[in-house]
């Protein structure tokens, strides 16, 4: 009886969710349908999804306590991994992006081993510095990166009776990987793994003590997290057909993220995803127009609005207002 309770209130806490958000992604893919004219609308939505799905990435390890601000590392390294491997053994773009997963992974689980006693500022630090390694190696290592020169004629993707590499490609492309990597994220959270996560943020030692491993835990997570970073990077990589040391390591992939999840709610699952798709429409339809110079101003005012006055974020705010909640 407990069972089929338990069953029940799991039901209708979860379907509604899950049949909004199906319903939301479904409508997106009928997007380039309804805007087919409108390159730009597509050209803004592919961009909010990468960074939808590189939010998602780095709130998966923030779920666990630990603030990175070293995805630009994983972000890069993802797309000197795919396009390396695309282009010295001539693979299909949709074959190599494992290969700049993997990249991303591999440095994630490095830093997570590497950095595996640091907590809170001191982790946050020395994941910003991780960035200069893999930036400088391919800043020097010229013989294979071609250094600050970069890399050319990096395949693109091609669909079925679409233009390789179209805008329809790309959005098409973004849109499915956010997909996937949005339900692999769920089923995490949503798992005995996420359950250990949300210990461990709210207090590691009594966790330990109840038999949640922290260092295992964080390393699998980091790991996990740095895949998706790298995945995000190889799509970038094949999606403008050129990349450089400068471009892909920019500390502006270890921010947005960052940013990003704030704004959209970090304890959420969708957070970051609404989080990225507000914010990206709002930079290049309102900001960018009045501020074209400094229309980037729109992520520190998000900062500090989500500081001041919405700490959970949007959806924070959301779900304190369906449930009556007015106080601080």
């Amino acid at each position: 009886m407990k069972v089929i309770t338990l069953t029940l209130h799991l039901h209708q806490r979860f379907f509604p969710k899950v049949l909004t958000v199906t319903g939301f992604i479904l409508l997106l893919f009928l997007v380039p349908l309804l805007a087919i004219q409108s390159s730009f609308l597509l050209q803004v939505l592919s961009t909010s999804f990468l960074y939808a799905a590189l939010s998602l990435s780095w709130n998966l390890l923030a779920y666990s306590g630990h603030i990175s601000l070293g995805h630009a590392a994983f972000f890069g390294l993802g797309a000197y991994g795919s396009a390396l491997f695309a282009l010295n053994f001539d693979t299909d773009p949709f074959t190599s992006i494992w290969a700049g997963g993997l990249a991303g992974a591999l440095l994630a689980a490095f830093s997570g081993i590497l950095f595996a006693r640091l907590r809170g500022a001191y982790f946050a630090l020395a994941t910003l510095a991780l960035v200069e390694i893999p930036k400088m190696i391919a800043d020097n290592w010229v013989s294979l990166t071609r250094g600050s020169l970069g890399l050319l004629n990096i395949p693109p993707f091609k669909l079925p009776l679409i233009n390789a590499n179209s805008n329809l490609t790309i959005y098409l492309v973004n849109l499915s990987s956010l997909t996937i990597l949005l339900l692999v994220v769920a089923l995490i959270l949503n798992s005995r793994w996420g359950w250990a996560l949300r210990a461990l943020r709210q207090d590691e030692k009594v966790s330990m003590t109840i038999g949640i491993n922290s260092n295992f835990y964080t390393l699998i997570t980091i790991s996990v997290s740095g895949f998706g970073a790298g995945i995000c990077g190889a799509i970038f990589a094949h999606s403008i057909g050129i990349i450089e040391p400068g471009m892909v390591f920019s500390l502006h992939y270890s921010a947005l993220p960052m940013v990003m999840a704030l704004f959209g709610g970090r304890f959420s699952v969708i957070g970051p995803v609404v989080g990225s798709l507000v914010l990206t429409l709002l930079d290049q339809f309102v900001f960018q127009p009045i501020f074209p110079a400094g229309h980037q101003i729109l992520y520190g005012l998000a900062i500090m609005i989500t500081i001041l006055f919405m700490p959970g974020g949007l959806m924070g705010l959301l779900g304190a207002r369906k449930h009556g909640i007015t106080g601080s």
